[in-house]
C-alpha cells in the first residue's frame, strides 16, 4: 500500500480500538458486509476464501489487487480518523457470512463517503481517505496505548462491577457510548495544531488515487 496517495474502497463502520500491524478478527453477517468481502476477495483463488493465509508476494496472487478496505472505527464524518485494513485470512461460509482476520496497515482521515451501488439497497458505503503523516500516525498509536480502558473494556467493567450498584443497563450503555465519543473526539483533534500545514501537503495529491478494491 502506497500511503502517499489517497485511497478509495468499501467501508466497514464499527467503533473499536485497533493498532497498526496488530491482527484482529471480525465476523461479517450483514448483507452489505457480505458484499464488501466478496468485492475485496473477487478474483482470488478458492483456497484464499477458505482460510489460506494471504501472502502479498505469493506467486499465484500476482496481478491481483491487495485485499484492502476501510475500517471506520471512530465515526463516519468528514475528517474522522479511520484505518485501512488488509485481509490476512478469509473464510466465506456457504451461508454467505464470512470470518476474516485483518491487519491495520495505515491510519487515515475520512475525506468523502457515498453509498456504493444504492440500487442494491443493502446500504454498503464506500469512502475516499487521506493518508495520515507518520508523525500523526505515531501520535495516534501512542494515544491508543494510553487509552488502556477502551470502550469495550469499560462496558465490560461496569457490567461486572456497576450493575450491582443500582445502575441500569441503559445508563451503562450511555456511559460506554460517551467514553467512545470522547476517544473519537480526541483522535480527531490530534492534528489541530498542524491542520493548515497538513492540508497544504495533501492538496498536492488531489489527482492521485488508489482504488485497489473497486
Amino acid at each position: 500500500l502506497n500511503t502517499a496517495v489517497r485511497f478509495q474502497g468499501p467501508m466497514f463502520a464499527m467503533r473499536g480500538s485497533v493498532g497498526l500491524d496488530e491482527p484482529f478478527g471480525l465476523h461479517f453477517f450483514e448483507p452489505r458486509y457480505r458484499r464488501l468481502i466478496r468485492s475485496v476477495m473477487r478474483g482470488y483463488p478458492a483456497p484464499y476464501t477458505n482460510g489460506e493465509p494471504i501472502e502479498p508476494d505469493a506467486p499465484d496472487l500476482a496481478g491481483l489487487p491487495p485485499p484492502l478496505f476501510i475500517y471506520a472505527n471512530t465515526r463516519t464524518e468528514y475528517r474522522s480518523t479511520a484505518v485501512i485494513v488488509r485481509v490476512q485470512k478469509c473464510v466465506i461460509n456457504p451461508s454467505g457470512t464470512a470470518d476474516v482476520l485483518l491487519v491495520p496497515v495505515s491510519h487515515v482521515w475520512l475525506e468523502s463517503i457515498w453509498e456504493d451501488q444504492p440500487r442494491i439497497g443493502d446500504h454498503l458505503y464506500a469512502a475516499q481517505v487521506m493518508p495520515m503523516p507518520k508523525s500523526h500516525s505515531d501520535r495516534m498509536e501512542n494515544m491508543r496505548r494510553r487509552n488502556v480502558m477502551t470502550e469495550r473494556e469499560f462496558f465490560e467493567f461496569v457490567i461486572r462491577n456497576g450493575a450491582g450498584g443500582g445502575l441500569d443497563r441503559n445508563t451503562l450503555e450511555h456511559l460506554a457510548q460517551h467514553l467512545g465519543a470522547e476517544i473519537g473526539r480526541a483522535a480527531r483533534g490530534i492534528d489541530d495544531d498542524d491542520e493548515e500545514e497538513d492540508d497544504s501537503d495533501h492538496d498536492s495529491g488531489d489527482e492521485q488515487h488508489a482504488s485497489g478494491v473497486n
